[in-house]
């Protein structure tokens, strides 16, 4: 029973470095931005269809005026 009381608080303690380290990677904001990026390219799709792949995909960058 002691063991069990040592592991809890030493799992609330390491609670606190695990949101520090959350913030400084910015978790949220990226989260955030990538799900925005997700409706902007579902947005996408959906004008132009199915994502080109391969040599199709280069193709098409080169004509949208992208260099690869």
């Amino acid at each position: 029973m002691v063991e069990f009381e040592e592991l809890r608080l030493r799992l609330l303690d390491s609670e606190k470095p695990i949101e520090n380290l959350k913030e400084a990677l910015a978790i949220d904001s990226l989260k955030a931005e990538v799900e925005g990026l997700e409706k902007e390219s579902a947005g996408l799709l959906g004008r132009y269809g199915e994502q080109p792949k391969g040599d199709a995909k280069d193709r098409f960058l080169k004509g949208q005026g992208h260099r690869l």
